[in-house]
C-alpha cells in the first residue's frame, strides 16, 4: 500500500521525547528494473514556493493576454508575495511556468492571504487554495464560483481594480 499526502497538508506535531521506537532493517531481493526511462523534462522557468509564500496573487483566465499578467505580478511584488495561477494559464497557454499552477494537480497553498484574480474558482482550483486564511476574489462575474469560497469579493474587471488597489496600497506605504 502507497499512501501520499501533499506538503503542509496537516500541521507538524510537537516532539515526544518521551517516545522511542525501533529500526528494522530489511533485505530485498534486487530484481531487473522494467522501468525504461523515456524523456527528461528540464524545468524552466523562475524559482517560486508558493506552498511556503504568506501572500499569494493568483491569476486567471480573466486576464487576456500573456504580458497583462505584469498588473498580478507587481501587485503580488508590493505586497511582498508571489505569483500564482489557476490550471489554464500554467498547462493550456503556458503563460507561467507549472511552478506558479494552484489546483489538484498543481501547488496547494497556505498563506495568510490569498487575492484570486479573474479565476473562475473550479473546484480543482478551490482544492488548491483552501488552505489560505483569508481569500480575496476579483471577478467581473458575480456569479462566478469563487466568491462561494472568498472572505472578501469585488465584482469588477481586474483591468480596473488592480491598477486601483496598487495605487492605494503604494499610497498606504508612502503616508
Amino acid at each position: 500500500m502507497v499512501v501520499t499526502a501533499n506538503p503542509k497538508t496537516w500541521e507538524p506535531l510537537e516532539a515526544d521525547s518521551g517516545r522511542s521506537g525501533e529500526t528494522k532493517t530489511f533485505s530485498l531481493a534486487e530484481s531487473p528494473s522494467k522501468v525504461e526511462l523515456v524523456q527528461v523534462h528540464e524545468k524552466k522557468g523562475e524559482e517560486v514556493d508558493l506552498a511556503q509564500a504568506k501572500i499569494v496573487v493568483g491569476a486567471g483566465r480573466g486576464f487576456k493576454k500573456q504580458e497583462d499578467l505584469k498588473l498580478a505580478k507587481d501587485l503580488a511584488e508590493l505586497l511582498g508575495g508571489a505569483l500564482g495561477c489557476s490550471r489554464p494559464l500554467a498547462a493550456d497557454l503556458k503563460w507561467l511556468g507549472e511552478e506558479h499552477w494552484i489546483g489538484l494537480s498543481g501547488n496547494e497553498i497556505k498563506p495568510r492571504l490569498y487575492i484570486a484574480c479573474g479565476i473562475s474558482g473550479q473546484i480543482q482550483h478551490i482544492t488548491g487554495c483552501r488552505g489560505a486564511k483569508t481569500i480575496v476574489a476579483i471577478n467581473q462575474d458575480e456569479d462566478a464560483p469563487i466568491f462561494e469560497h472568498a472572505d472578501y469579493g469585488i465584482v469588477g474587471d481586474v483591468y480596473d481594480v488592480l491598477p486601483k488597489l496598487a495605487d492605494h496600497l503604494k499610497a498606504k506605504v508612502t503616508s
